[in-house]
C-alpha cells in the first residue's frame, strides 16, 4: 500500500492544503492533517469527493482504488452552531437533550449523538425518530433504542428486518402486513423464539 497525495480545496476550488496520507488512514485522519495545516477543526470539516461526503471512519483504501494516487477533495465548513453542538455531543451524547429544537432536528448532530450514546435518540426530533438510519444506529449497541422509533417505521420492511434482528420481541410493534411476512418472522424468532406469539 502506497501513499495518497490529497489536495483539499474549498467550495470555490481554491487550494487550502495538501496532505500526504497512508492508504490505511481513515477520513478522520485526513481531517486531522487538514486541521494541523489550516486550523479548521475536525468537527467543522465535511470532506467530499464528487458529490459524496466521505464517512469519518472509512479507510482510504476502501474509498479509492490502488491505481489512484492523487485525490482532490472539497472541504465544506459546518456552520459554527452546528460545529459547536457536534463537538458537545461527540464528547457526551446526552447533551442533545439541552439542544434547541432545531439542533435536535439536525441529522448530522443527532447521528453523532446517538453514535456516542444510544439514549440520545430520546431527544431527537420526531422527524429523526422516523429516520431509519438514525434509529438503527442508536439501536446497534442497545435494542432499547427501538422503543423511540416512530410508528411509521414499523411499516418499513427494511427497518423491521433490521429491528427484529436486534431483538425479536419487537415483532409485536410491526404493521399487520409485516407481522405475517415469513422473512420478518424468521428473523425475529432467530433472536428470540418467543417472538412467534406476535406473528
Amino acid at each position: 500500500m502506497g501513499l495518497l497525495k490529497i489536495k483539499v480545496n474549498n467550495q470555490k476550488d481554491k487550494l487550502l492544503c495538501a496532505v500526504l496520507a497512508d492508504r490505511v488512514w481513515r477520513t478522520v485522519d485526513v481531517k486531522e492533517g487538514v486541521e494541523s495545516q489550516t486550523g479548521i477543526t475536525v468537527v467543522e470539516q465535511r470532506l467530499f469527493v464528487g458529490g459524496e461526503e466521505l464517512p469519518n471512519r472509512e479507510r482510504l483504501c476502501s474509498l479509492f482504488p490502488e491505481t489512484q494516487d492523487d485525490i482532490c477533495l472539497t472541504l465544506v465548513r459546518r456552520p459554527q452552531e452546528q460545529a459547536k453542538w457536534m463537538a458537545q455531543v461527540l464528547e457526551f451524547g446526552l447533551r442533545l437533550r439541552e439542544a434547541p429544537p432545531h439542533v435536535q432536528d439536525d441529522r448530522d448532530v443527532v447521528m453523532a449523538a446517538v453514535g456516542r450514546n444510544w439514549k440520545a435518540i430520546e431527544y431527537a426530533s420526531a422527524a429523526l425518530r422516523a429516520d431509519r438510519e438514525v434509529v438503527l444506529l442508536a439501536a446497534k449497541p442497545d435494542s432499547r433504542a427501538l422503543e423511540f422509533a416512530a410508528e411509521s417505521l414499523w411499516a418499513d420492511r427494511l427497518f423491521v428486518l433490521n429491528a427484529v434482528q436486534y431483538d425479536g420481541k419487537f415483532l409485536k410493534r410491526v404493521s399487520e402486513a409485516l407481522a405475517g411476512d415469513p422473512e420478518v418472522v424468521r428473523a425475529a424468532i432467530q433472536t428470540d423464539w418467543r417472538a412467534l406469539e406476535f406473528a
